[in-house]
């Protein structure tokens, strides 16, 4: 109904402890259900305060006014009374208002172990979803840890193949080393070869003419007439034996 500040300013006009009754009475009657009722029933001048300001809530400043007017002007129109009650009937009430008090205390207690056992489910409930997390967080994590190990395997298997490449690669080289080593081998015997063949072809060249030399400073010159051994008999012709 008012703001904060408006309620305060009223709150402090209509401070008035001999008034706590009627403001009682009208706070019944606009909030029956209010659950603090019945303890400011047993002594409305020490809750006055609590009383008028929860009245503040439900009722304006003016009816709070108008109310207690009409209740001083029906108390100022019956005359005085003696008080009735006699002492033990205020030992009964007193004692009426002491096992009001202790109930309302039980209450209150029951109503504490209730939000405490609430608090205390509330509490197990998140216990359990944490333990449930965990558990997801551990999953997680083994998960994550075979996921590590098989990247590390197949890391290790990538490195033990790269190191096998390298290996088969020294090998290639080595071996093409050695390939060239005997193409070089080989092209040196084969210029070792020519140049054998060279000197072949150069000694055949030159023995022939010298075996010619040779051969005609040891053979007498022809003078054109055969020996007398080597001459052949011709017969004579028949005309040369006639003449």
């Amino acid at each position: 109904m008012y703001s904060f500040k408006e309620k305060q300013k009223h709150y402090a006009e209509l401070r008035n402890p001999d008034a706590a009754e009627q403001d009682l009475e009208l706070l019944r009657k606009k909030q029956p259900e209010l659950s603090t009722l019945s303890m400011f029933s047993r002594n409305p001048k020490r809750y006055t305060d609590d009383i008028l300001y929860t009245l503040l809530d439900v009722a304006e400043r003016d009816e709070i006014r108008n109310n207690r007017r009409t209740v001083e002007q029906t108390q100022d129109s019956n005359p005085e009374q003696p008080d009735k009650m006699s002492e033990v009937t205020n030992q009964v009430k007193e004692a009426e208002e002491r096992a009001e008090d202790a109930e309302l205390r039980t209450e209150e207690a029951e109503e504490r172990a209730e939000d405490a056992e609430l608090r205390t489910e509330e509490a197990e409930e998140r216990t359990e979803d944490a333990e449930l997390r965990t558990e997801e967080v551990e999953k997680r994590t083994e998960e994550a840890e075979l996921h590590t190990e098989e990247v590390e395997e197949r890391v290790q298997e990538a490195e033990e193949r790269a190191e096998d490449a390298e290996l088969r690669t020294e090998e290639a080289e080595e071996r093409a080393e050695e390939a060239e080593l005997r193409a070089e081998e080989a092209e040196e015997r084969a210029e070792s070869a020519e140049a054998a063949l060279e000197e072949e072809k150069k000694k055949a060249v030159t023995t022939p003419k010298m075996v010619k030399s040779k051969s005609t400073k040891s053979t007498p010159k022809s003078t054109g007439t055969t020996s007398r051994t080597h001459k052949s008999k011709r017969p004579r012709s028949s005309t040369t034996t006639e003449s």
